[in-house]
């Protein structure tokens, strides 16, 4: 932060938020957004309800230009911004209110550090629709930013005969490498349309960690016996669901349980740790193995998409949605959940 002209200006890495009103008698403060390249003009965000007296303060606006959208521009002058509000103003607690249906704002939010507190329903009416708005909130303590690309790391979930650690750029070896470019083992993967190296491994473990919304676990057989695939939960808590991923890359552990008990652990996490009330997943029509795996844990077939994956024999073939939610699921192991030693 620096002071020019009787302005605060908050500096990031590519932006600059000068303020263009410094109230603190009527307790807001408006922001002017500028791109440091070519000193641009993209946004506007406005801190408000500042109360001194309980040391918190609210993000009630955060506008970004419809052609700079989609960079994480906001995400990175909302974290400017919660840097200066806890490290100058001596804030505990920031908050903001936003539109369920505003995916984007909701996503800048978490990547600044910012998490989930609570659902107030039909709170927005806009364009004369009603939508529920989602609270959330950021405490004074840790970097937010750090502790949100962190999240996803932070548990270790333990079953009967498998554990899924976080997998970290260490684990990104010849073997992890070799699954992902095994016509057998990705015969079923998107990642098959381009060849696989241990830089873009590393590459991909980095941007999962960048993302708060993602899990990203290694599936190990017990403490000693190693790693036999890896594991995915990508959150939508708006909507209060999670995708799972899997991978089984060592071909002498299909057919025994090991798919099976990394969903059961991941379907658990998600209900009972992160409070979701539904999990999905998706495969090709033609997956037998995984789509029985879906139907004998209780997932339901919701939906398909119609010839929308090409084979490597040039033909179509239709993709499966499976859902459960939590009312519904049966554990079939005891999930054992711990802090991760990073």
């Amino acid at each position: 932060m620096k002071i020019e002209s009787g302005r605060v200006v908050l500096e990031g890495t590519r932006l600059s938020l000068p303020s263009s009103e410094c109230d603190f008698v009527t307790s807001h403060v408006l922001m002017e957004i500028i791109l440091k390249d070519g000193h641009r003009p993209i946004g506007q965000l406005r801190l408000g309800a500042l109360d001194r007296v309980n040391q918190r303060a609210a993000i009630q606006t955060i506008h970004i230009a419809q052609d700079c959208r989609g960079h994480h521009y906001a995400a990175e002058a909302i974290g400017a911004v919660v840097e200066w509000a806890f490290g100058h103003l001596d804030l505990h607690r920031l908050t903001a209110h936003v539109g369920a249906n505003n995916v984007s704002a909701i996503r800048a939010f978490q990547r600044a550090g910012f998490e989930h507190e609570g659902r107030d329903r039909d709170h927005f009416c806009i364009d004369g629709a009603f939508q529920d708005g989602v609270r959330l909130g950021c405490l004074r303590g840790a970097n937010p930013t750090e502790a949100a690309q962190k999240r996803c790391e932070a548990a270790v979930l333990r079953g009967i005969r498998h554990a899924l650690v976080p997998f970290t750029e260490a684990l990104v070896s010849e073997q992890y490498i070799g699954w992902l470019n095994d016509p057998l083992v990705n015969r079923f993967l998107e990642v098959r349309h381009a060849k696989q190296t241990l830089a873009s491994g590393r590459e991909f473990v980095r941007s999962i960690r960048q993302d708060p919304l993602r899990y990203f676990w290694a599936v190990t057989e017990g403490d000693t016996r190693g790693m036999v695939g890896t594991a995915t939960l990508s959150l939508n808590l708006q909507r209060e669901s999670a995708e799972v991923g899997l991978l089984i890359g060592e071909r002498d552990r299909w057919g025994r349980g090991a798919a099976d008990e990394t969903i059961d652990l991941l379907a658990q996490f998600a209900f009972s740790q992160l409070g979701l009330q539904r999990v999905t997943g998706g495969t090709y029509a033609t997956n037998t193995g995984m789509n029985f795996t879906f139907r004998r844990l209780g997932f339901l077939r919701e939906g398909v998409l119609r010839k929308s994956h090409r084979l490597d024999d040039g033909s179509l073939v239709d993709e499966f949605l499976w859902g459960a939610r939590a009312e519904e699921w049966k554990p079939r192991v005891p999930l054992a959940v711990e802090a991760a030693n990073l």
